[in-house]
């Protein structure tokens, strides 16, 4: 919360370096003098990575939702902004009706992948091929096309940034698949173990009342997770479920895809 001194004109932007607030809700507190003090100018305050910040101090949200109840939410000139990249964890833990900060969101941005277009901008010295090299490495994903983008060959960026130890390519698949899932070993077995499986579905097509050993409803449960996060979609071939008879009587001629970019990924 440094930041709110080094952007606090009323400090021309000098701040201790040894300098932090008491607790956190000091920090709330500076913020509404600060909103109170440039009551004609717009005061825009980003809390990046607020869902990590929840392991140092679990009741962050109660704190923000006691201010933002009692002195915040009067400042017309104030936008405060949580930010994070865990989805699941935002939704339970900000979004969720029993979370504290529920209901007081006046606007929820779900940032999505950039679509291939748009890697042009990105890489404007790399050849076509390169871009989608590039693509299928990273998808649409910022952070990770960021990495590839130090170099000026798409081999120069995967070998030297993308690979290096301590790249997002290298610790991320593990972070992201214990943050927003737990038993990720059903998971998995579930990504692999379900063609033709939708969301909505009791089980996989043929696969049995209890499909992979669990309990009845449990694979339906883990696999809609995967659907909701992106990592499983459905693909319908051209020319399937033409009709909307057939669409509505749950036509069966459908692929389930990993929700990745690799051609590879398809279950069949």
């Amino acid at each position: 919360m440094q930041a709110l001194l080094r952007f606090d004109p009323r400090f021309g932007g000098q701040a201790d370096e040894g300098f932090t607030f008491r607790d956190w809700s000091a920090a709330l507190d500076h913020l509404d003098e600060l909103a109170a003090a440039f009551s004609e100018a717009r005061v825009v305050i980003v809390i990046d990575k607020f869902t990590h910040l929840l392991r140092d101090e679990p009741g962050l949200p109660s704190l923000v939702q006691r201010a933002w109840d009692h002195r915040l939410s009067r400042r017309p000139n104030l936008r405060l902004i949580p930010a994070s990249s865990l989805m699941t964890t935002m939704d339970k833990d900000v979004l969720s009706a029993s979370a504290p900060l529920y209901g007081r969101a006046s606007v929820v941005m779900r940032l999505r992948p950039l679509p291939y277009g748009a890697l042009h901008q990105v890489f404007p010295h790399w050849s076509a091929p390169e871009r989608v090299a590039a693509y299928g490495t990273a998808g649409g994903i910022r952070a990770y096309l960021s990495r590839l983008a130090r170099s000026l060959t798409f081999v120069s960026g995967l070998r030297d940034h993308a690979l290096a130890p301590d790249s997002n390519f290298v610790t991320d698949p593990a972070l992201l698949l214990h943050e927003r899932l737990t038993d990720t070993a059903i998971y998995q077995k579930c990504a692999a173990k379900a063609p033709g499986f939708s969301p909505g579905d009791k089980a996989p097509p043929a696969a049995g009342a209890t499909p992979l050993g669990l309990k009845s409803g449990t694979f339906q449960i883990r696999t809609n997770d995967l659907f909701r996060l992106g990592w499983m979609k459905i693909h319908r071939p051209a020319g399937s479920c033409a009709s909307a008879f057939n669409a509505r009587a749950g036509c069966r001629s459908r692929l389930t895809r990993l929700g990745a970019p690799w051609p590879d990924c398809t279950t069949t």
